[in-house]
């Protein structure tokens, strides 16, 4: 069984992962003291060397406060790590779902003459198709990484940043052909619903850009970017 991975930082620069018999020679060494930071994965946070239960062993000149509750190490995982990883899963399975019967719909023709009933011309009915199937991709690769997220690996993480920063690119580049679409009439609008037609796609915007805006914040952090390391 290979040794446990650890992490270490010295004036705020992270360093790692090196084994646990390295981590030992650090602190023969001096390199690192007992107040150093340390972090293993299964660790909640980054905690003093002294307060670590698994390296009791190593530093057993260490007193412990009374009192004091050393950090174990155990199967935990960092809560945004499993916030992202769940919601990444349910996204992308809605969309998953959802997105066939939407196909579906571009070849039906409209039946309804309300302001907001869509009749998209070949152009219009391409691009929607394109949208659609890009959609059923990026779920995909949305829900891999939501499941490698949960088992903590380092892949699924990247992917996830990735994926989100694509997301906020395509976003901006979709409304832009959205509005041209809009307003040369490709989408079948009738024309007193174009400025409302217009408006939507800036609102759907803005609710789009939380979800992957949010997920990049917290999935770059050190301490998240050190646990996902399988």
């Amino acid at each position: 069984m290979s040794e446990q991975q650890w992490y270490y930082l010295i004036n705020q620069q992270q360093y790692g992962p090196i084994t646990e018999t390295e981590l030992a020679d650090l602190f023969r060494n001096g390199t690192i003291g007992y107040d150093s930071y340390v972090w293993a994965q299964g660790m909640e946070d980054w905690q003093p060397a002294k307060q670590v239960a698994a390296l009791a062993g190593m530093l057993p000149q260490i007193p412990i406060a009374q009192g004091q509750v050393l950090q174990t190490i155990g199967p935990t995982r960092p809560a945004s790590v499993t916030v992202f990883g769940v919601l990444n899963i349910i996204f992308a399975s809605l969309t998953l779902i959802c997105t066939p019967v939407a196909i579906i719909t571009i070849f039906m023709p409209s039946q309804s003459s309300r302001a907001g009933s869509i009749d998209p011309n070949a152009v219009a009915t391409g691009w929607l198709l394109f949208t659609a199937l890009l959609g059923m991709i990026c779920s995909a690769i949305q829900l891999a990484s939501g499941i490698g997220l949960l088992n903590l690996k380092k892949w699924a993480r990247q992917w996830a940043v990735r994926l989100s920063y694509f997301g906020i690119g395509w976003g901006f580049f979709a409304i832009i052909i959205n509005i041209i679409l809009t307003l040369t009439g490709a989408f079948g609008y009738q024309q007193d619903y174009v400025p409302t037609a217009i408006i939507m796609d800036f609102f759907m915007l803005f609710v789009g850009l939380i979800y992957p805006i949010l997920l990049i914040i917290f999935l770059s952090k050190s301490h998240i970017k050190s646990a996902c390391i399988k």
